[in-house]
């Protein structure tokens, strides 16, 4: 199913706000800890979209990645050419550099939720360098 322009926007403003919230506990290496009912950004962007997923799932599953229009089930970051890329974080996050998807941007720094939330927000409409497709 192809969404159109429109829907990925509505949805990425969803997910986003959902991540803008205070208080959300953040996991990583999974999309959720039930230990500690923690989850990724992708887990918490899954919740915001009531798109479900297994316990132990790491990836985003297909139905994020169609919904939001992400390059990967990283959440990963590309040129036109395809080119691994990394995110430009330097408004969000100091010396923070080499940062290329959604994954190591969650489980390799001390980014907040609201700090990745504020990120996406800045990138909404995507392309190069960004999680998301472009949208046009």
């Amino acid at each position: 199913m192809t969404l159109t322009p429109r829907t990925i926007m509505k949805n990425r403003k969803i997910a986003v706000a959902y991540l803008l919230q205070d208080g959300l506990k953040k996991a990583t290496g999974q999309l959720i800890n039930v230990r500690t009912e923690g989850r990724c950004c992708l887990g918490h962007m899954c919740d915001a979209l009531g798109i479900k997923y297994e316990i132990g799932d790491g990836l985003a599953p297909d139905k994020l990645i169609e919904r939001l229009g992400l390059h990967d089930n990283c959440g990963g970051s590309y040129d036109d050419d395809g080119l691994d890329t990394t995110f430009d974080l330097s408004n969000f996050m100091k010396d923070q550099t080499g940062i290329s998807s959604l994954i190591s941007f969650n489980d390799t720094t001390r980014a907040t939720t609201k700090t990745i939330g504020k990120y996406l927000e800045s990138v909404i409409k995507g392309g190069d360098n960004t999680p998301w497709e472009k949208v046009k």
